[in-house]
């Protein structure tokens, strides 16, 4: 909720003044500058605004002097991503009914029945995909950041490794959607491997320090 709500219009508000030249990199004819865009403009931005709650939880512990629990971490991410992902269908699908409206007036009732189509189909694949996949960029993302709570070290590190992979992810499904969105599908199988991965490999971890804790 509070991504949602706070995070994405603090978002597009900080877009209005960052460099045209940044913000159009997506929207670019040529299709290396489009991914490049699409990386280190939407994908790092979107990765960032995301991980937002993760830190206000980090920061709550330490405040109030208590252990900052690496699962919890991941699972913040995700619903923080959840969160963006619900509010970011509803900007869209706000856009699509305009563009119908833009259309029937156009071109009448046969613009109106292609405006309606288009958004209900766009409108599905993104339910069905983008909500899943922000989830699992965060969720990958959060997962480094847990790292630094275990092995207490390497903090700066852990978090570029994680926000540029993450981005890279996020960035290259938007840009294959653009292109072929049965391609994009693959991006985020191979998104979800690598994430169940990780939170067995965290898991695990965590209870290896539990065991030496105790000992």
């Amino acid at each position: 909720f509070f991504t949602g709500t706070i995070g994405i219009p603090i978002l597009l508000f900080i877009y209005k003044f960052l460099p045209s030249i940044y913000t159009e990199l997506p929207h670019s004819e040529n299709l290396l500058f489009q991914l490049l865009g699409y990386v280190f403009q939407v994908g790092l931005c979107e990765e960032l605004l995301k991980i937002a709650p993760v830190f206000i939880y980090i920061y709550w512990k330490k405040n109030n002097n208590e252990d900052v629990e690496p699962l919890k971490i991941v699972i913040l991410g995700l619903f923080s991503a959840l969160g963006f992902a619900a509010f970011e269908n509803i900007m869209y699908s706000l856009k699509f009914i305009e563009n119908s409206a833009i259309l029937a007036i156009n071109y009448g009732v046969q613009g109106a029945l292609e405006g309606t189509h288009q958004a209900m189909i766009i409108s599905i694949a993104r339910y069905l995909s983008t909500v899943f996949g922000h989830a699992l960029y965060s969720g990958i993302f959060s997962y480094f950041i847990a790292l630094t709570y275990i092995s207490g070290e390497r903090k700066y590190a852990l978090f570029i490794v994680g926000l540029s992979l993450s981005s890279l992810i996020h960035g290259s499904y938007d840009w294959l959607t653009s292109l072929q969105p049965t391609f994009a599908g693959f991006i985020d199988v191979g998104a979800f491997i690598l994430f169940y991965g990780y939170v067995l490999k965290l898991r695990g971890m965590i209870d290896l320090s539990n065991i030496q804790n105790k000992n």
